[in-house]
């Protein structure tokens, strides 16, 4: 059976990735997105100790992103707490987070929206609630919200300076704040955007592993085919056309070139716990682990021929 099976050498495969987005709107009544008003020290009914939900946001942002904003704190405690921050206050990168007062909003965006994150720069807020028209804010690509055609900005500087950014996204992990304490325009604060309806846009984010397998046809290879319509008999042996091994005469020729329509991998069945790399018995059943058809059927080769299946993970 040479003529139908071939073995695939480490050198014939490979596995390559390649990052894919895909552009997605929601609602504020969309399913898992939430927007809550955080509040530094909001008790819960008459505790002076436990928190309430808008206390409890105010205590996480404060302690994960942005322990040393707008805090009076030595210079080895804020070291610490930069080392420490989820925020991207790197050299490489200009995440800004300065701006975090004792009131703020939060909106939450589940991962199976954005994939493996938020592709930077792609975030719009659109909140067109407000009688005197639309709030619009979107990212700077580096983890900084600014607004758009906003009248009462802070600074005519670039949308993520230090003065005009409103707050912050984590493209990782699917947080948005609005920090800024200021007016977006005469008749709307930043602190009631995201309070009613809204809307967010993004890129979403995710990697596609492939695997490619190139197969290589040598001249005059599979030159035969195990479709048994083309089989005959020997006289006097009693056989089925199936299980026959004697080709018609039309089918003998030295010029006989069949056509294929496809590939298909073969693996053994390997009857054991684990995973093997190799054959480990010439007796187990081969069984199907990859089928791939070709658009329209081919000619068995009379030179070098190289076919690519791939195969996304």
């Amino acid at each position: 059976m040479s003529f139908v099976f071939k073995k695939i050498g480490p050198k014939d495969s490979r596995i390559f990735e390649s990052v894919v987005n895909k552009p997605q709107t929601f609602l504020s009544s969309s399913q898992g997105i939430s927007s809550v008003q955080f509040r530094s020290g909001s008790l819960s009914g008459s505790s002076n100790f436990l928190r309430d939900s808008s206390g409890s946001y105010w205590n996480f942002l404060s302690i994960n992103f942005y322990s040393s904003a707008s805090k009076k704190l030595s210079p080895k405690e804020s070291d610490t707490f930069h080392r420490l921050t989820l925020a991207e206050v790197t050299p490489r990168n200009s995440q800004l987070v300065d701006k975090f007062y004792d009131s703020g909003s939060v909106i939450s965006i589940p991962q199976k929206y954005y994939g493996e994150y938020i592709k930077p720069k792609s975030f719009i807020l659109l909140d067109n609630h407000h009688p005197s028209g639309t709030v619009e804010i979107r990212d700077d690509g580096h983890g900084n919200l600014y607004p758009v055609g906003n009248s009462d900005s802070q600074s005519t500087n670039s949308p993520s300076s230090s003065d005009n950014y409103v707050g912050n996204i984590f493209y990782e992990l699917g947080i948005v704040t609005i920090t800024d304490t200021g007016s977006y325009s005469s008749s709307i604060n930043y602190t009631d955007v995201s309070t009613d309806k809204y809307k967010i846009k993004f890129d979403s984010t995710q990697t596609i592993y492939t695997h490619e397998y190139a197969l290589e046809l040598g001249e005059h290879e599979y030159n035969s085919t195990m479709n048994y319509t083309m089989r005959g008999f020997v006289e006097g042996r009693q056989k089925t056309i199936e299980s026959t091994p004697y080709k018609l005469s039309d089918f003998t020729g030295s010029n006989f070139r069949p056509f294929f329509t496809g590939f298909t991998l073969w693996s053994k069945n390997v009857k054991r716990i684990g995973m093997h790399d190799r054959i480990l018995d010439e007796t187990e059943e081969r069984q199907p682990i990859i089928i791939a058809k070709l658009p329209k059927p081919i000619q068995s080769p009379n030179t070098k021929i190289i076919f690519k299946i791939r195969l996304d993970q």
